[in-house]
C-alpha cells in the first residue's frame, strides 16, 4: 500500500467488485472506482494452502540418508515435484514428520560438514535444515511437559556409527557442580577438534549447560527403569557394599583403595550376576535389546564406581584434590573424625578475635592519631568493598556447590548425603561447623576487623591487623595443607570414596524391609499391587522384616556370588582349612584421628549391612518388564501399536520442574529458601527411628539458624562495608565534625587543621 509516499505492507485490505455488485461508481485519481457496502469484503491474505498430504507423496522410507546434505536435497527435491512450496513455507506438522524420520535413519541434523557451499539447493537445505534443528531443540509446547514414551522410545537406538552418541531435542541427565544428575534437553551440538586438529569433539549445550561432553550425560533412569527394571539398582546398592568390604586402607595391600581396580572389580561383579541362573529373564532381555541398549544401561549404573576412580586417579584434570583448598573442617565433615584437631582450630579462630576486642576496647583515649591513618584507612576499606566483598560473594557460591572448583562439588557430594540424612551424628556435626566456619564466619570476621581499623591510630598498624586477620581467615585450611597432616591427601580422597558409597547405598533407608521397600517404590515406579506382590516374594524366600532385614554383618565365606579370583581364594581356604583372612591377610582398621571421636574405621561404614544372605535373595526377587517385544530388532526405536495397553500408560503427560532451570536459579531459589525456613520443609530424612530423631531434629535445628545468620551476613556485608568507608570522611551537619573522630571522642586535635573543617 503507497502511503505518503511510502510503500508499506498491510494485512487489512478491502476488495471492490464493480463487475458483480451493483453500487454507486464514480472516478479516482487512479480510475474507476465502484464502493457499495455489499460489495465490500474484508479479509486476511493467506499463502496458498499446502495440505499435508503433500508429505505423503514424497517417499520418506526410500531417502538417500549417506550424508545430512544428501537427505535434505532428496526431501526439497521430492517435495517440489510432489507440488510444495519453498522449504520456508513448508508446515510444521510435515517439518515434524521429517525431523522423526531422519531421527530413525539415524541422520546428524546437528552438522553442516557435508553440505558443499557450491550446491544449486544450498539455501533451501539450510532453510530446511535450521526448521528441523528448531523443531528438536524447541518442541511444541511446554519443554518441562512431555511423557515417558518420548523417553523410552529412543533408549536403545544403536549410536554406535554416529559421529556423536546424542541428538538435539533429547532428553539427558547432566551431571553439573551439584553433583546430581538432572533432567535437561538437548538444544545443540557443537563440533571441535582435539589438541591435534584432526580428531572431532562433540560439546553439547542446553538451555542451562554449556560446554558439556558426553561422559557429563547418560540417559534418564527413569525410562531405563521401565525397559530393564529395578534388579539393576538392587546389584548396584550390593556391589557397593562388597566394594566397602573388600577396599583397605594400607599400602602394600593389593586392596588398598589407591592401588585396587574398582571398576574392573564392579564390572567382574555384574557379570556374576548377569550370568547366574535364576537371571535367565532379565539375561533375555538384556540380549535382545543389543549393543547400544546395554552400553546405556552399564553407562547408568557403574556412574558411582567411575566417579570413584576419577576421584582418587584424576584421569580428566577434574579432580585436582591437591589444590582444592579443602579446611581441617571438610575432613572432619567427611570421615567424622579429626575432631581435636578440629576444636583447637575453632578455639584458636574464636579466641583470637576475643583477645583484640579486650585490647582494642582498652585503649588510652587521649591518644592522637598519626597523620595518615585516615588515608590508609580509606584504601583498606575500598580494597575491602572493590575486592573483599567479590571474594566473599564467590567464597560463598563455591562452598555451597554452585561453582565448578573441585571444593565446591566436594561439598556438593557432602550436602547431597546430609540432605537424605545418611550421614553420621560426627559427620553431621563437622559438615555444620565446615559451612558456618567458611562463609559466616568469614563476614563476621571482616567487619570485626573494620571496627579494630576505626580504633587503630597509626597507618602500620592498620596494615598490620589486615595481614592478621587474612592470616586468621585461613589458618584451618592452612593445616590442612601441612604436610604432616595428611600426606599425599589418601585420607580426603578415601573419605571421597566413602561419600560416594553413602550416596549410593542410603543407609538410613535400608535398616527395615518396610522402609526399604518405601525407597524402591519411589524410585522403581511401583504400584500398590507390585509391592505387595514383591512383600510375597520375600516372605516365600524367607527375607525378614524389622532390623534382622539387612542389618547384620555376617562372615564373607557365606558368600555365594564371587568373582573368580574370590573363587579361587575360597577353594583356597577349604583345602588349607584356614579363613580367608589367612589368604588375603587381616583387614587393617585405620583411623583419621585416634583422639576426640571417630565414629567408624576407613571402609567400615556400612558393616552392618551385610548381611550378605538376604541381598543374594533380594538380587533376583524383582521382575523384568515386558515393555521390549520379544520380536524386536536390536538397535531400533521402539514403536508400539495404537490399541497397546503400554502406550496409553506411556503417553500421560508429566511435569519435570526442573528441567531448564539454570545454575543461577536453582543457587538464588536455594538461597531464599534458607532466609524463608524453607529449606527442611517437606524434606524426607529417611525413617524416623527413635534413636535417631533426636540427632536429625538438633543438628538440622543447628545448621538452620547458622546457615540463616550466613546468608543474611552475606547480604550485609557490601552495604556494611560501603557504610564504613562512607563514615571516614563524612562530617556531621549539626556539628560539623568528622563522624571518624567524633568516634575516637576529639583526638583528631593534632591532624584537625589538615582533614576537616572545624
Amino acid at each position: 500500500v503507497l502511503n505518503r509516499s511510502n510503500w508499506h505492507l498491510s494485512s487489512d485490505c478491502k476488495v471492490s467488485q464493480s463487475s458483480i455488485m451493483p453500487g454507486r461508481s464514480g472516478v479516482t485519481k487512479y480510475g474507476p472506482h465502484v464502493q457499495s457496502e455489499e460489495s465490500v469484503v474484508s479479509f486476511t491474505p493467506q499463502l496458498p494452502p499446502t495440505p499435508d498430504d503433500t508429505t505423503y507423496n514424497v517417499d520418506l522410507d526410500n531417502m538417500d540418508c549417506t550424508s545430512t546434505y544428501t537427505a535434505l536435497s532428496y526431501f526439497v527435491r521430492e517435495w517440489k515435484r510432489a507440488g510444495g512450496r519453498n522449504p520456508t513455507f513448508i508446515p510444521k506438522t510435515v517439518i515434524t514428520k521429517l525431523f522423526y524420520a531422519l531421527e530413525q535413519k539415524q541422520v546428524d541434523i546437528s552438522s553442516v560438514d557435508s553440505i558443499p557451499y557450491d550446491a544449486e539447493d544450498l539455501h533451501e537445505c539450510l532453510v530446511l535444515l535450521a526448521r528441523i534443528q528448531n523443531k528438536g531443540a524447541s518442541p511444541d509446547g511446554d519443554d518441562r511437559a512431555f511423557s515417558i514414551l518420548e523417553l523410552v522410545e529412543d533408549t536403545l537406538v544403536d549410536r554406535r556409527h554416529k559421529p556423536h552418541f546424542y541428538d538435539i531435542g533429547e532428553y539427558v541427565e547432566v551431571l553439573g557442580p551439584s553433583m546430581m544428575w538432572r533432567l535437561e534437553q538437548i538444544k545443540n551440538v557443537l563440533k571441535t577438534y582435539d589438541d591435534d586438529g584432526v580428531t572431532p569433539i562433540y560439546i553439547y549445550e542446553t538451555a542451562v549447560d554449556h560446554e558439556l561432553k558426553e561422559d557429563e550425560m547418560r540417559w534418564p533412569k527413569e525410562a531405563l527403569i521401565r525397559i530393564f527394571g529395578y534388579g539393576p539398582w538392587i546389584w548396584q546398592e550390593w556391589a557397593c557394599l562388597r566394594l566397602e568390604n573388600k577396599l583397605s586402607f594400607s599400602k602394600g595391600l593389593n586392596t588398598d583403595f589407591e592401588f585396587f581396580d574398582i571398576s574392573g572389580y564392579a564390572k567382574e561383579l555384574w557379570n556374576v550376576w548377569y550370568l547366574d541362573d535364576r537371571n535367565q529373564t532379565f539375561r533375555d532381555l538384556f540380549d535382545r535389546v543389543g549393543d547400544s541398549g546395554q552400553e546405556q544401561l552399564l553407562r547408568h549404573i557403574m556412574a558411582p564406581f567411575d566417579l570413584m576412580e576419577d576421584v582418587i586417579s584424576n584421569k580428566d584434570d577434574r579432580w585436582e584434590i591437591e589444590d582444592a583448598g579443602v579446611s581441617i573442617f571438610t575432613y572432619v565433615s567427611l570421615l567424622g573424625s579429626g575432631f581435636l584437631d578440629g576444636f583447637i582450630v575453632f578455639m584458636l579462630q574464636l579466641c583470637m578475635p576475643i583477645f583484640l576486642f579486650s585490647y582494642y576496647n582498652s585503649l588510652n583515649e587521649d591518644e592522637n592519631i598519626a597523620v595518615g591513618t585516615r588515608e590508609m584507612l580509606f584504601a583498606v576499606l575500598s580494597y575491602y568493598l572493590f575486592k573483599v566483598s567479590r571474594d566473599v560473594w564467590a567464597n560463598f557460591r563455591r562452598v555451597v556447590g554452585i561453582s565448578e572448583e573441585v571444593y565446591s562439588k566436594i561439598q556438593s557430594l557432602r550436602k547431597n548425603v546430609w540432605d537424605n540424612g545418611n550421614d553420621s551424628l560426627a559427620q553431621s556435626l563437622g559438615f555444620i561447623f565446615d559451612q558456618f566456619m567458611n562463609t559466616g564466619y568469614i563476614c563476621y570476621l571482616y567487619l570485626f576487623n573494620m571496627w579494630i581499623l576505626f580504633n587503630v591510630t597509626d597507618p602500620f598498624e592498620i596494615l598490620g591487623s589486615v595481614i592478621f586477620f587474612e592470616f586468621l581467615f585461613d589458618l584451618d585450611e592452612e593445616l590442612a595443607n601441612s604436610i604432616w597432616f595428611d600426606q599425599g591427601q589418601r585420607f580426603l580422597k578415601a573419605g571421597l570414596v566413602g561419600l560416594i558409597l553413602q550416596q549410593t547405598v542410603q543407609q538410613e533407608h535400608s535398616y527395615t524391609r518396610e522402609n526399604y521397600f518405601v525407597k524402591v517404590a519411589q524410585e522403581g515406579l511401583f504400584s500398590d499391587d507390585d509391592m505387595k506382590e514383591l512383600c510375597r516374594k520375600c516372605d516365600e524366600a524367607k527375607i525378614p522384616e524389622g532390623q534382622a532385614f539387612l542389618g547384620s554383618n555376617e562372615p564373607d565365606e557365606i558368600m555365594q556370588l564371587l568373582v573368580m579370583e574370590e573363587r579361587v581364594s575360597q577353594l583356597r581356604c577349604m583345602d588349607s582349612k584356614t579363613s580367608l583372612q589367612h589368604i588375603y591377610g587381616k583387614k587393617p582398621r585405620v583411623y583419621f584421628s585416634g583422639f576426640f571421636a571417630s565414629d567408624s574405621p576407613m571402609f567400615e561404614r556400612h558393616a552392618n549391612l551385610r548381611a550378605w544372605t538376604q541381598w543374594e535373595k533380594l538380587l533376583f526377587l524383582f521382575e523384568t518388564p515386558n515393555l521390549v517385544p520379544e520380536n524386536y530388532e536390536a538397535g531400533t526405536k521402539l514403536v508400539y501399536d495404537g490399541l497397546d495397553t503400554r502406550v496409553s500408560i506411556l503417553s500421560e503427560e508429566r511435569r519435570w520442574e526442573s528441567v531448564g532451570v539454570s545454575k543461577g536459579r536453582r543457587f538464588w531459589r536455594g538461597f531464599f529458601d534458607v532466609l524463608a525456613f524453607r529449606e527442611y520443609s517437606g524434606r524426607d530424612f529417611g525413617p524416623t527411628y527413635k534413636w535417631r530423631t533426636w540427632r536429625i531434629f538438633i543438628t538440622r535445628m543447628l545448621h538452620g539458624y547458622l546457615s540463616w545468620t550466613s546468608h543474611v551476613i552475606q547480604l550485609l556485608f557490601p552495604f556494611a562495608t560501603l557504610a564504613a568507608l562512607v563514615m571516614v570522611f563524612l562530617q556531621n551537619p549539626s556539628t560539623g565534625k568528622n563522624v571518624y573522630c567524633y568516634l575516637h571522642q576529639g583526638t583528631c586535635e593534632f591532624d584537625r587543621e589538615h582533614y576537616f573543617k572545624p
